[in-house]
């Protein structure tokens, strides 16, 4: 008899198997997985000093002068980040904690998954600092609802003391685009600018072509932000990759320095990873003078703020004006990733899965 297996464990395994490719975009999901209905009921994140914990809505540590979890159903930080490595993207250091970290909401999920008794309360180990003798210990009951992170910091953009422009771009959408040009006017005679992409998960390019216009100075060339092949697939058309803003070095579009800028790119580029067998040609993303009305030279001092949470999209903002002529990126390092991700159902087990194709 051919062997079986339930849709469920199919789906834990096929995930496990994915998340050891470093594809940051990949998810599996079975039909029958339930989320869980009981949630941790305060939020963590990573802070210069440990992991601290605090209230859902923002107002506060969960236990004034001891922000810091030592310990969460008597297994430590460090335990539970061992135990959820097999289940995250085999990434960089920082996506893997970020995600393990904001994965913990879901404790109901995590047990289940260790092998912990179900329980509707959770035991937290509280601590001043890396050296308090005396923690404390909290029990919370679970909450029924999954606290939300939202986007973080919640600051408008604006003109600072100093005279300084500040631009916040909290998601990478074509809904930015109109904010981004309104503020550049605004900041035409400031004496410099944050651009402030702090947990921006990513989405579309289009914020970062529209900047890029800004940057680019009279004396200055285009130049390369981003190279990549895509999978050959009966599955995707010769323009796979437009929606990322990348043509192949013969298309037609390009002007003669952008060509010049693509030649100059390719000589230099040494992928850590090729393969071009069942691949499609580079394609390059070019970046430019857009040549839209209001667009202007913007020559002061640009610092850009980045953070683990910027991924996909915002890595290639990051990695495209790193370097760059009166910019320079302060932070702390981004996750990590770049996928053109694609989706299916797998016919009999109707498993979902998602995965990279670039």
């Amino acid at each position: 008899l051919p062997a079986t297996v339930e849709v469920d464990e199919l789906a834990k395994e096929l995930r496990r198997l994915l998340m050891r490719f470093g594809d940051g975009h990949a998810m599996v999901r079975s039909p029958f997985e339930s989320p869980g209905s009981l949630y941790l009921p305060f939020l963590l994140a990573d802070s210069a000093d440990g992991l601290v914990a605090f209230a859902p809505d923002r107002s506060g540590f969960l236990a004034p002068g001891r922000p810091h979890v030592v310990a969460i159903d008597g297994m430590t930080i460090d335990d539970f980040m061992d135990a959820g490595r097999p289940w995250m993207v085999d990434g960089s250091e920082q996506l893997v904690r970020r995600r393990i970290i904001r994965g913990f909401r879901g404790l109901a999920w995590v047990r289940e998954q260790l092998g912990q008794p179900a329980s509707d309360h959770v035991n937290c180990l509280l601590a001043s600092g890396e050296d308090d003798p005396d923690p404390i210990e909290m029990t919370l009951p679970m909450a029924r609802r999954m606290p939300t992170y939202g986007s973080w910091p919640r600051r408008d953009s604006g003109i600072l003391d100093s005279n300084i422009g500040y631009l916040r771009i909290p998601e990478m959408s074509d809904r930015m685009v109109p904010h981004i040009r309104s503020a550049m006017a605004d900041f035409r005679r400031t004496k410099g600018l944050v651009i402030d992409v702090r947990g921006n998960g990513g989405g579309t390019r289009s914020p970062l072509l529209v900047l890029a216009g800004y940057l680019r100075g009279p004396d200055e060339s285009p130049w390369v932000a981003s190279i990549a092949r895509y999978r050959l697939s009966e599955r995707f058309d010769e323009d796979h990759l437009e929606a990322r803003f990348m043509k192949r070095a013969d298309d037609s579009d390009w002007s003669s320095a952008q060509r010049e800028a693509i030649a100059s790119a390719a000589a230099d580029f040494e992928p850590e990873w090729d393969r071009a067998e069942g691949f499609s040609d580079w394609h390059y993303l070019v970046l430019d003078r857009t040549g839209a009305a209001g667009e202007y030279f913007y020559d002061k001092p640009v610092v850009v703020l980045s953070d683990s949470g910027c991924f996909s999209a915002t890595d290639i903002f990051l990695g495209a004006l790193s370097g760059r002529p009166r910019v320079t990126l302060v932070g702390r390092p981004s996750g990590g990733g770049s996928a053109r991700a694609q989706g299916f159902r797998l016919s009999n087990s109707g498993i979902e899965v998602r995965c990279a194709s670039m």
